[in-house]
Order: C-alpha cells, then sequence, then structure tokens
C-alpha cells in the first residue's frame, strides 16, 4: 500500500520484537485490501462490510468481507484505542482484527493488531 489513508495489521510477536511487518492492510480510497497467502501477496476486493459511518469509540466491532479467486476472507475488528477530543494531531485508530481465510477446503485463523489512518 502507497501513501494515504489506509489500515495495517501485523502480528503482535512481531510488534513486540520490534519487526514492522505487515499481514494485511487496505486503502480507505478504495475497496481493495492485500494480504500474504501461502507466500504470495494477493489482491482481495471487498465484497461486504457492517461499518457504520460514525466517530469510532473503545469497544466497537464491525466486519468485512473480501474475495479473491477461491479465497474468501472475513475480518472482525475490535476498536482498541481512538483519538481523544484534544488530541490535534492524532490521526489513527487502533484495532484488534481476527482474520479467517479459506481457500478451497483450508480455513486458517489469524489475530492482528494495527491502526487505520492518515
Amino acid at each position: 500500500m502507497g501513501a494515504g489513508c489506509g489500515c495495517s495489521f501485523g502480528f503482535p510477536a512481531n510488534e513486540r520484537k520490534g519487526l514492522s511487518l505487515t499481514a494485511f492492510s487496505s486503502s480507505l480510497a478504495e475497496t481493495d485490501a492485500y494480504m500474504n497467502i501461502d507466500g504470495e501477496d494477493v489482491k482481495l476486493s471487498l465484497v461486504k462490510s457492517t461499518s457504520i459511518d460514525k466517530k469510532p469509540r473503545v469497544g466497537d466491532r464491525f466486519s468485512e468481507l473480501y474475495q479473491a479467486n477461491g479465497i474468501k476472507v472475513t475480518a472482525l475488528y475490535l476498536t482498541t484505542a481512538v483519538c481523544g477530543p484534544r488530541e490535534e494531531a492524532c490521526e489513527a485508530t487502533s484495532y484488534h482484527v481476527t482474520i479467517t481465510v479459506v481457500k478451497g477446503p483450508r480455513r486458517q485463523t489469524v489475530k492482528l493488531t494495527g491502526a487505520c489512518g492518515c
């Protein structure tokens, strides 16, 4: 994902080690996302979202469904941190996301952390 507004998520264990490896990313301006699946970066198209256009609050939940060539990816988001009313420089909202990938008969679920912002 290039410059601009978007979301980036990685494995919590990598973050604790100081590694910034992205496992799932999406653009806020487009309906595409990218995820490394079986060693290949896959472009996913958004099919459905339960996100509501309102200011997020800690504890809010929503989901997104993506698809690409026989692959379904479900992302379940939990809002963990938001910008405070006096934090003018803050531009990101933090999430825990549980992602389930279904490819053929295989299913794998991973837990990631990250943020969306500009």
